[in-house]
């Protein structure tokens, strides 16, 4: 199983030391729904960082272990039929805009 990532955590964080959480609606509390999963492959857009951009900031990972969908966890279809180029697409989830250095 993927999930869709931003493909710089490759270079901020050590994957070895990151988890994927699944079914949270409030990150600040833990919630019985909540599981959480460690982190077998992280790949990247091959344009990512070339040049020195966030371009194709986008990358996907593989979790460890099968993400059991229920009611609070649900997986996204992606069209397989691709969006034309110079499409607007958004994305949301938790992350930080920048490392506070």
């Amino acid at each position: 199983m993927y999930r869709m990532q931003s493909a710089h955590t490759k270079y901020f964080e050590d994957i070895d030391r990151l988890t994927v959480l699944v079914g949270a609606h409030r990150i600040i509390a833990k919630e019985p729904m909540q599981k959480r999963f460690r982190i077998n492959k992280l790949v990247v857009h091959p344009n990512f960082m070339k040049p020195r951009t966030f371009n194709y900031d986008i990358g996907m990972i593989r979790v460890i272990g099968r993400i059991p969908f229920n009611r609070f966890i649900q997986p996204i279809c992606v069209d397989s039929s691709g969006f034309p180029p110079n499409t607007t697409c958004m994305v949301t989830g938790w992350g930080w805009l920048n490392s506070g250095k």
